[in-house]
């Protein structure tokens, strides 16, 4: 039965001549190996994206070295965090070698082996004779796999403007932003996960940054990573040296108050006035817990106005470490954190909405500026319904 079953789907996929781009959606029971055979006959074929989604088999061999003339690849993990044998390293570096024009690679996977380099990857690729005409990468995103910046990555690098890394435990990338540095690699686009001092120096030692994304990992309170100098820092001196280029910016740190946004940190973005998208850690203070808010929800909305190419505020509301974590107690301090940013949102009315053309959106809700349904002449940020239509 699954013997004819796989001939179905090799023949379907064989006939996908024309096909340039796809994205497979892994599960248990995919018939891997003839999926992977029929996909590397495709033509055409430049751009592979792999999502992980759940167990893989056991045992598990991924043939991806039968893959070749890539211009871009993935390999994403969309629930947990899956162990994908270390196999796939060595049918990883082959892709690589077959691939000359690969310019997006993105390894956003869990290997079994403890520790993996992004250098043992082209060390292994070296070894299946890469092409000399082999292009560098502009973008590459890896999820725990080790980076550094020395004489086998560098030829892969020197033309990076884009990079996704996110570190894994004890791991803080030091050396890899003293590297980018003294390799003059000037990065447009920059997401990572840890906020330290060579960061800083690097992101104060040139301009022209367009894309900054810091979805910053929780560490402890006395950590020497992402403290209030370093918050200081980056607002201050880091960012304002690409004020002409800014245009996404989205910090959030779960958990850490120091990241909550106040008149001081925001002052020196105003001169960064080709935002385009802003997301800030903003202090949301749920109904009984005492003190009230220096710089809340109202107070964010307001200053985001100075932002005259805003179109997307993002609010990330920060509260007490100690609820952060699941179970029943998170959940309805999660509630009262929503009810409270909703009612703290909808007490924001204004009269001038030319200066407030932009959408707000929180807990994964959107809001945008309409007229108020009683006052007449004022206006408020009003939650968007999703409109159903059914077809007959």
């Amino acid at each position: 039965m699954f013997a004819e079953l796989d001939k179905y789907i090799k023949s379907a996929l064989d006939a996908l001549v024309s096909v340039k781009s796809v994205r497979w959606h892994f599960r248990n029971a995919d018939p891997y190996e003839v999926a992977v055979a029929s996909l590397s006959a495709l033509p055409l074929l430049k751009d592979v994206c792999i999502q992980f989604e759940g167990q893989t088999p056991n045992p598990f061999h991924l043939p991806l070295k039968k893959i070749s003339g890539l211009e871009k690849l993935a390999l994403c993990n969309t629930y947990g965090k899956i162990l994908l044998p270390s196999e796939i390293i060595d049918e990883l570096a082959q892709v690589i070698a077959n691939s000359p024009l690969l310019s997006h690679l993105e390894v956003n996977v869990h290997f079994s082996k403890p520790s993996v380099s992004f250098h043992d990857f082209l060390l292994l690729a070296s070894k299946q004779k890469l092409s000399p005409e082999k292009s560098p990468l502009t973008h590459l995103a890896l999820d725990t796999v080790k980076l550094c910046i020395d004489a086998t990555t560098l030829p892969f690098l020197r033309s990076l403007t884009s990079l996704d890394i996110s570190t894994s435990p004890g791991e803080h990338n030091s050396e890899l932003w003293k590297g980018l540095m003294g390799a003059k690699i000037r990065l447009t686009n920059l997401k990572t996960d840890i906020v330290t001092s060579t960061f800083i120096d690097y992101l104060t030692s040139y301009s022209g940054l367009q894309k900054l994304t810091l979805n910053l990992r929780m560490v402890p309170h006395d950590s020497e990573f992402g403290t209030t100098e370093h918050v200081h820092d980056l607002f201050h001196l880091a960012l304002p040296k690409h004020e002409d280029s800014l245009t996404v910016l989205y910090i959030n740190a779960p958990g850490a108050m120091r990241w909550c946004i106040c008149p001081g940190l925001l002052s020196p973005l105003y001169t960064c006035q080709n935002l385009v998208e802003l997301g800030l850690l903003v202090d949301v203070k749920v109904a009984d817990e005492g003190d009230v808010e220096l710089f809340g929800v109202t107070d964010m909305v307001a200053s985001a106005a100075n932002f005259r190419q805003l179109s997307m505020l993002q609010i990330f509301p920060a509260g007490p470490i100690s609820v952060w974590g699941c179970g029943t107690g998170f959940l309805k301090y999660q509630n009262r954190l929503r009810k409270t940013f909703m009612d703290n949102l909808a007490s924001f009315k204004i009269s001038d909405p030319d200066r407030y053309l932009f959408q707000v959106t929180c807990f994964g809700n959107l809001f945008e500026l309409l007229p108020d349904p009683v006052e007449i002449g004022k206006y408020r940020y009003t939650l968007l319904e999703l409109e159903v239509v059914l077809c007959k």
